[in-house]
């Protein structure tokens, strides 16, 4: 095992993205969930908690992607919060945070650095919920008509989601791709933030250039207000790079060539086959396997006219799917058949299938 060093500062990450788009930053407008590099422009309210991550004490492997929960949660633009009921959560919003300052950026000029307010999370919020084309407001009606936010105190708004204590949680506390904070005066003067030139964050990075379906360029914001929580570097200012650079290449093949021969540092989301065949050929290169987040169908089973409302037919039908074989042919067994709502990498929560009682098995 190599010797973990202190965090160095400069340098440029190239990175490979395998298709997944990173032209969304505006999840109101767009209708999808925000892009890795508009995560890395845009910040919520709160995020995972490094701290108990691989760098911290290792309590979770922050790999799914999953809201964290209350307790391996951190404050990200809101400095602490608390929950007095189901369903109602109280945040303190952090001080001394500014919009990032690109001077070659007309809409970063706009915000003139100035600092975030507790009345800006609630105009955004009016925003990403009534905004037609918001994937939130078309994928969870019943909780968007009934979620408030209000400004409570200087620093001090108070989020209530009667329609699902959960949703509120995950979806606009912790962002889960879609609440992410977007600058007001940009929103007012643009109609929305779809157009890369008019992106303007929070964040670690701030977005120089973009072509559409090949590469995203990002760059150190100067000012950002985020230390490192953990690890040798605690207390650092972050970011540590000075910039990354997001190459867009779906095919797989072409993908590995640029890899392989040193024209990017990662690449994620590399089917087993083709990772066992990286790591083979590359002994001292570092890896990570995972337990991917699980795809699957769902279906509506209240509907009287179908057999499938009958328990008995459902659990038949589990038991008649072959899921060993699947797994060994499919995977190579390397999968995990209980992989859902949560696999092995939720630690805190997960109850392997021989850990469960005879019924379930």
């Amino acid at each position: 095992m190599s010797q973990i060093k202190t965090p160095q500062y400069g340098g440029t990450l190239t990175t490979i993205s395998l298709g997944e788009t990173n032209e969304v930053f505006d999840p109101g407008a767009q209708g999808q969930l925000i892009g890795w590099a508009g995560q890395l422009i845009s910040e919520q309210l709160l995020g995972e908690d490094w701290a108990q991550g691989p760098a911290g004490n290792g309590k979770v492997t922050w790999t799914p992607n999953l809201s964290p929960a209350p307790d391996t949660a951190m404050g990200v633009l809101a400095e602490s919060w608390e929950i007095p009921e189901a369903g109602t959560i109280v945040f303190m919003i952090r001080k001394g945070v500014h919009w990032a300052l690109n001077p070659d950026s007309e809409a970063s000029l706009l915000m003139n650095s100035r600092e975030v307010t507790a009345d800006d999370f609630i105009s955004n919020f009016k925003y990403l919920i009534q905004n037609p084309k918001s994937g939130f407001r078309n994928y969870l009606p019943y909780v968007a008509e009934t979620a408030t936010l209000e400004k409570t105190g200087q620093w001090e708004i108070t989020l209530k989601t009667p329609g699902s204590a959960l949703i509120g949680w995950s979806w606009l506390a912790c962002g889960n791709y879609y609440h992410y904070l977007l600058p007001p005066e940009v929103i007012e003067k643009y109609g929305d933030m779809s157009d890369w030139h008019n992106v303007v964050g929070t964040g670690p990075f701030m977005v120089t250039d973009l072509t559409s379906g090949s590469s995203t360029t990002l760059v150190r914001n100067p000012n950002y207000w985020g230390k490192d929580p953990a690890g040798l570097g605690k207390g650092n200012r972050l970011p540590y790079l000075d910039s990354i650079k997001i190459l867009i290449i779906p095919d797989i093949s072409t993908a590995s060539a640029v890899f392989r021969t040193g024209q990017a540092e990662y690449i994620n989301h590399i089917p087993s086959e083709g990772a066992h065949n990286f790591i083979h050929d590359n002994p001292e290169m570092k890896s990570l396997a995972y337990i991917a987040p699980p795809i699957f169908v769902s279906m509506k089973i209240n509907q009287q006219e179908l057999p499938f409302k009958d328990i008995r037919v459902r659990q038949a039908l589990m038991m008649a799917i072959d899921y060993d074989s699947l797994k060994e042919g499919l995977y190579d067994g390397e999968a995990e058949i209980l992989a859902f709502p949560v696999n092995s990498e939720v630690r805190q929560v997960y109850v392997p299938l021989d850990e469960m009682s005879e019924e379930v098995q």
